[in-house]
């Protein structure tokens, strides 16, 4: 019985393969995001069945016009293939409806008699190759390493997103209707930074990308003021790693005091960096209205440090290097904290070494953090005019003393706060730009 079983298997088996291979026509699949087509790659699947596929031939047919686009030859024993097309580097395509047509031939197998088997199929498609449109309102021609400016502009009715691209950066382009004050729906605003570590010569680019992944790029001239971080050395005392740093990573007693101070110098600090970038992210996001209004309040208290390198030591030896992105202003403790400009509370929670911590969001990407607060008198998710009190200076996180750390971020990204604090800078550079280009388009 079980050999009868088991020899009825292997017929049945048998059978299926010879008709796979005698009867069974290759496949052709299409992947594509949509019907209409622009300058992002697409995929066409082939599988072949015998001895796999022999050959392939993709193209493009319109009304007036048929373009081989691929074409490859295969060895025995090829089942299936992924072919990526672009139709951008092809001439002559215009923009309309069209075909894909895709062809395959397979190898005959043992059993098949002649060649093998041949298909065919097509796609029908619309074809859009255009690009979005930039036009440029104002703008910042001149940038400082490390700081911020803003670039207006208009996209065509196709653009989904847009913005300002700077190496690796992109900072968004916001819409400036209706909630900026503007009346063209084309209006985009986008508030950039640009990075402290990057130097002269860095590309700078306006960017618009349409549904389909059209996109242009258009460059920006500009001019940079270079600035090098200056050095500042940090000797770090052991009697500051066991009271400041041990408690923040639960330390064990096998860790020496410079293995403390470089796990938290390193990597508790890399994972409050993310946490902000992630808090600014989201906000940036959905903060689509400017709510800031002139210049930002300085601190009251005197400058104790800047944009810097700082290069810690330990018992006179360097032990690490972290660039300080922010300002550092102290003068008597407890000292009150007001908000720099209207915003929204985003974060007001402890945050590790920068210790109690509140960032207002501005809108339109805009940011400020205070940390090392001894108290904090507002929530997530509060409103906040300029110049309410927000909390009190204090030493919490590795502070060495009571004090401010205060920072701007533009588009996620730290920038030099005294270009916000100067009412003459923010007039001419943001302002004036803003209320130009209304007068232009409104």
């Amino acid at each position: 019985m079980i050999r009868k079983f088991f020899l009825a298997s292997i017929a049945l088996a048998l059978a299926v393969f010879i008709f796979r291979s005698c009867f069974e026509e290759s496949k052709i699949s299409f992947v594509l995001q949509s019907e209409s087509v622009g300058t992002q790659p697409f995929s066409v699947k082939f599988s072949g069945i015998g001895d796999g596929l022999k050959n392939i031939r993709i193209s493009y047919i319109s009304k007036d016009q048929t373009l081989l686009l691929e074409t490859k030859n295969y060895p025995k024993g090829v089942k299936k293939d992924t072919v990526q097309i672009s139709l951008s580097p092809f001439t002559g395509i215009e923009d309309g409806p069209g075909q894909i047509k895709a062809e395959a031939e397979s190898y005959g197998g043992m059993f098949s008699s002649g060649g093998g088997s041949s298909v065919s199929k097509t796609k029908n498609i619309t074809t859009d190759l255009s690009p979005p449109k930039i036009t440029v309102m104002s703008g910042a021609e001149r940038f400082l390493q490390g700081g911020s400016g803003v670039i207006i502009y208009k996209v065509s009715g196709d653009s989904k997103e847009s913005g300002v691209k700077i190496g690796n950066k992109f900072f968004k382009g916001h819409k400036g209707a209706p909630k900026n004050g503007f009346s063209d729906k084309s209006i985009r605003i986008a508030f950039f930074s640009y990075p402290y570590n990057l130097g002269e010569g860095e590309t700078v680019l306006i960017t618009a990308t349409d549904a389909i992944g059209n996109k242009r790029n258009l460059p920006v001239n500009y001019k940079l003021e270079e600035r090098i971080l200056p050095d500042n050395p940090v000797e770090i005392t052991e009697r500051f790693i066991k009271m400041k740093m041990a408690p923040l990573i639960n330390a064990r007693e096998d860790y020496s005091a410079k293995e403390m101070f470089v796990l938290v110098n390193k990597k508790i600090r890399s994972l409050n960096n993310e946490k902000i970038a992630k808090v600014l992210s989201h906000a940036s996001d959905k903060s689509d209205k400017i709510l800031w209004e002139g210049s930002f309040i300085r601190p009251v208290g005197s400058l104790q440090s800047q944009f810097e390198q700082r290069i810690y030591t330990f018992e006179g030896v360097e032990v690490d290097r972290q660039p300080h992105l922010g300002y550092d202003i102290a003068s008597q403790k407890r000292n009150p904290v007001r908000a720099s400009n209207n915003g929204i509370v985003i974060f007001a929670d402890d945050l590790g070494i920068y210790g109690n911590t509140i960032i207002i969001d501005h809108g339109m990407g805009i940011a400020t953090l205070y940390s090392h607060l001894s108290s904090m008198s507002v929530q997530r998710g509060e409103t906040v005019v300029k110049g309410k009190r927000i909390g009190n200076t204090g030493a919490t996180g590795l502070a060495f003393g009571d004090h401010l750390h205060f920072s701007i971020y533009v588009g996620g990204l730290p920038v030099e706060p005294i270009q916000w604090w100067d009412t003459n800078w923010v007039q001419t550079r943001i302002t004036q730009n803003l209320t130009d280009a209304k007068r232009e388009t409104n």
